[in-house]
């Protein structure tokens, strides 16, 4: 069975961090039946306690890791995310998401729906035909 990790990358996210995780294991992954699923939380050494709750919230969810490192910015954090997912978490898919909400979980179903069509890379975007920004985001 394939493993799909998702990253989900914090700064000071204590406020959206326990939700997203929620989010996903209760409405998420249990439509994934065909796959084994986790999570990765890459903090970026958030000083509002980011990481203490995901810490705490691994004893409710045995498939949420975190990395924890300096700061170096979004980029940085999500290399190294797929690097620990790869190596450490043994990922086959790995999906990218913004712990903040500027990215639906909802739509994690429809990436996999296009992968299990025979897709080798599978791109969300907000800037494709059909994508949307957030309320708020634009004029």
């Amino acid at each position: 069975m394939e493993k799909i990790t998702v990253i989900l990358p914090t700064y000071n996210e204590k406020e959206n961090i326990c939700e997203i995780i929620d989010i996903l294991e209760k409405d998420i992954f249990p439509q994934l039946k065909n796959y084994l699923t986790s999570i990765l939380v890459v903090d970026d050494n958030s000083p509002d306690g980011t990481a203490q709750l995901v810490r705490n919230y691994m004893k409710k969810y045995k498939n949420l890791d975190i990395n924890v490192d300096e700061k170096k910015g979004l980029g940085i954090a999500y290399k190294r995310g797929v690097e620990y997912a790869i190596n450490n978490m043994n990922a086959d898919l790995v999906i990218k998401m913004d712990s903040d909400f500027q990215h639906n979980p909802k739509y994690i179903i429809n990436l996999i729906k296009k992968y299990n069509e025979g897709y080798n890379y599978v791109i969300g975007s907000r800037f494709c035909k059909g994508g949307s920004l957030p309320r708020g985001w634009g004029p």
